[in-house]
């Protein structure tokens, strides 16, 4: 698959480069729609594959192979025996403050937010717009249902706890793994799968682990390879009896999925080193020619590094949880910094770099064996560290900190604080030019008055009669989509 993730690249690397931002909003809306189209292609014929909705109940594997497949939320009896951390509503809060934190720096929001002619279309479009994602997951889940049905027969079981049990009687010597690997040279599966979980293990059995602690983890690991690669076989076995071309329709939209977002994340990323370190920095008055083959320069460094990067990632979880941490740590003096005039310059550097060097710590085995109350297990033979309490670590305690070095430290000159909180509180006039960026244009619209805290350092904005009704919308929306995802969940049960 890496030739696949080259290949793309090197195709959203050349229009991006070629075409900039221009290029990236037309490709951009044509991979939305194919997307969508991605989404939705393979769930009527997996679920009728599945035998329909009444088939996906009555033909779910029974326990232990799957339990609970059509609950909203893993009970904790099932999460332990998952070795999985249970989501609790703790889990949940945190992981929203999480979300909440990171969704606000993440480098296209302020470009997407900004996408429409007015403001209102900007807001509309920015948040019911994310609602059809949503819709997209919950294609998705059902997509999953059906080829649990489909595909994970007992059969597959046996299969899965033959593969962990060689795995667990394999000592973590190059010799050994190559001798068992040897073993299932005709047989491609079974070869990867073993290389796959022999993987996963080595560092468990290099420590010593004990050999039921390995036979779960090498069971676990190969049941996450063949999640990661069902949704291809599916496609692979179902769509050609449907109708020619419907793999490559898939797989053109698959890919449309991937470089909406790096061709996106790209131009972005590399306009604001562009503006706000080499322009600010390094090179000052050049011409508009030279920042942009700077930029485009930029582009295809940070399209190296993130490939580089992505050799760091075990699979999608990992990856996922990465960047919902690194980019909240950079989202607490984000907040700070919209709402509070006294966060200083030396209170945000303090705040990020603590919130990171706290990430690195947590994750640390001399960690959690000081403080092993903190582990998701702490009667796992390899502790890893509650999630939702490490958000809790990396989130409060550098707020914390920011808040006090920004008392400690000088505040931001009044004037700049002053234009900064005008930007934000005027409205955009559609068509409007502005000369340098966060700056008036010369004709500005009637800033917007009135503070939810009377105080004179705090910058709350009153909430308009706008903003809550589309807020109240909002959640009138979430509701639906979780009763709606139930009803299904529900429809076709005996």
């Amino acid at each position: 698959y890496e030739y696949a993730v080259y290949a793309m690249t090197l195709m959203f690397l050349l229009y991006g480069v070629a075409g900039g931002l221009g290029a990236a909003v037309v490709t951009d809306f044509i991979q939305g729609v194919l997307t969508i189209a991605f989404s939705f292609m393979l769930l009527p014929f997996a679920i009728s594959k599945a035998g329909g909705f009444a088939g996906l109940h009555a033909n779910m594997p029974e326990p232990p192979i799957r339990e609970n497949m059509f609950d909203m939320v893993a009970s904790t009896e099932l999460a332990t025996k998952l070795g999985a951390e249970p989501i609790t509503m703790f889990y949940i809060v945190m992981l929203s403050f999480n979300a909440m934190m990171s969704i606000v720096v993440q480098p296209h929001i302020m470009g997407v937010c900004a996408a429409g002619k007015t403001e209102m279309e900007g807001r509309v479009g920015f948040c019911f717009g994310n609602f059809i994602k949503r819709f997209c997951t919950i294609a998705w889940t059902f997509i999953g249902l059906a080829c649990v049905v489909i595909y994970l027969t007992p059969e597959r079981d046996q299969h899965y706890e033959e593969v962990a049990r060689i795995v667990s009687t394999t000592p973590a010597t190059v010799q050994a793994e190559a001798s068992v690997l040897e073993r299932f040279q005709a047989d491609p599966e079974n070869q990867h799968q073993l290389a796959h979980a022999l993987d996963a293990t080595r560092a468990m059995r290099e420590g010593g682990a004990n050999e039921e602690s390995v036979y779960q983890e090498a069971y676990g690991a190969v049941d996450r390879d063949f999640a990661d690669r069902v949704f291809g076989l599916a496609a692979h076995d179902i769509l050609p009896g449907i109708s020619p071309g419907l793999i490559g329709l898939l797989l053109a939209a698959l890919l449309a999925a991937v470089m909406s977002t790096c061709d996106a994340q790209m131009m972005v990323a590399s306009g604001l080193f562009t503006e706000n370190i080499y322009r600010r920095f390094m090179i000052r008055n050049r011409t508009q020619k030279h920042y942009v083959q700077v930029g485009r320069l930029a582009g295809i460094v940070i399209v190296i590094a993130s490939l580089m990067l992505n050799k760091y990632f075990k699979d999608a979880v990992h990856a996922l949880e990465f960047f919902w941490k690194n980019a909240a740590v950079m989202g607490v003096a984000w907040w700070f910094g919209m709402f509070w005039r006294g966060y200083t310059s030396a209170g945000a550097w303090s705040s990020t770099v603590l919130g990171y060097v706290l990430i690195w710590m947590t994750e640390q085995s001399w960690f959690l064996g000081t403080f092993p109350g903190l582990a998701a297990d702490p009667e796992a033979a390899a502790l890893r560290i509650s999630f939702p309490i490490q958000i809790l670590i990396y989130l409060s305690i550098p707020a914390v900190v920011g808040i006090v070095v920004s008392l400690l430290t000088r505040r931001t000159d009044k004037q700049r604080l002053d234009e900064f909180y005008l930007c934000l509180r005027t409205p955009v006039r559609p068509g409007e030019k502005t000369i340098a960026p966060c700056t008036l244009p010369e004709n500005p619209l009637p800033p917007e008055t009135g503070k939810l805290i009377n105080h004179p350092d705090i910058e709350i904005p009153r909430p308009s009669k706008v903003g809550m009704i589309g807020f109240a919308g909002a959640w009138c929306m979430v509701a639906f989509i979780i009763y709606f995802t139930k009803f299904l969940a529900s429809y076709g049960a005996p």
